[in-house]
C-alpha cells in the first residue's frame, strides 16, 4: 500500500474507475530503493520533527498557564520554539519528493539540522536568561 507522500512523487495517476473513488497510482514508478527512503523521511518527519514540536508546544502551554507571571515569557519561547520546529520540518518534507521526482543524488538536511539546532539554542539561552534575572 502506497503512502501519502509516495503518491505525490511525480507518479502518473490511472484515472478513477467505478469501483474506486480515489486516483490509483502506478506502483512500478517508483524502484523500491525510492520508496524505502520516502517511507524513512515519513518516518523522520512524523515522527521525529512532530514528537519535539508537541514536547515544546505542550511544555510551554504548562509553563504559561500553570505558573507564575514571572515565568510566562518562558511559556511563550516554547511555544514560539515549537512553530518554528513544525515550520523547518514542513518545509523540508515539501523538498522531498521533488528530489526523488528528479532522481536527484542524496542531499542530508544539513540547513534544517543546523537551523533547527540555532533555533534550539537561541530559544534555551533565552530561557535561561530569563531564569538568572527573575
Amino acid at each position: 500500500m502506497r503512502t501519502s507522500l509516495e503518491a505525490n512523487c511525480g507518479c502518473f495517476p490511472r484515472f478513477p474507475t467505478r469501483d474506486t473513488q480515489a486516483t490509483v497510482y502506478d506502483e512500478s514508478c517508483l524502484t523500491d530503493d525510492q520508496i524505502q527512503d520516502l517511507r524513512s523521511q515519513q518516518r523522520t518527519f512524523d515522527g521525529a520533527v512532530w514528537r519535539t514540536a508537541v514536547a515544546n508546544l505542550s511544555a510551554g502551554l504548562v509553563v504559561y498557564k500553570i505558573f507564575s507571571d514571572d515565568l510566562y515569557k518562558i511559556g511563550i519561547v516554547l511555544l514560539v520554539l515549537s512553530l518554528v520546529v513544525i515550520v523547518l520540518g514542513t518545509m523540508r518534507k515539501a523538498q522531498e519528493p521533488v528530489k526523488i521526482k528528479q532522481d536527484a543524488p542524496f542531499i542530508t538536511g544539513g540547513n534544517y539540522v543546523a537551523l533547527m539546532a540555532a533555533a534550539t539554542l537561541i530559544a534555551w539561552i533565552t530561557i535561561l536568561y530569563m531564569i538568572l534575572t527573575i
